[in-house]
């Protein structure tokens, strides 16, 4: 899970959704719901393409290897 910070608050986000393939690349994903409209590996080709298909809202979130931890 991702936790996302808006202002002073804290929200989590369930990932669980990210497939394989998204591993190493950029997903852009709706706010509001959560659905994924693009993915690559160059951050500005996967919000393009997101635009493209109307996504008003997006979040673009770097998707590490599953196999692999990351600490902050």
């Amino acid at each position: 899970m991702l936790e996302l910070m808006r202002s002073s608050s804290k929200k989590t986000v369930d990932l669980m959704h990210l497939k394989p393939e998204h591993q190493g690349k950029w997903v852009v994903m709706s706010k509001k719901n959560r659905k994924i409209y693009a993915y690559s590996a160059d951050p500005s080709k996967a919000m393009r393409a997101a635009e493209e298909q109307g996504c008003s809202d997006p979040i673009l979130h770097k998707v590490m290897p599953f196999d692999k931890a990351f600490i902050s």
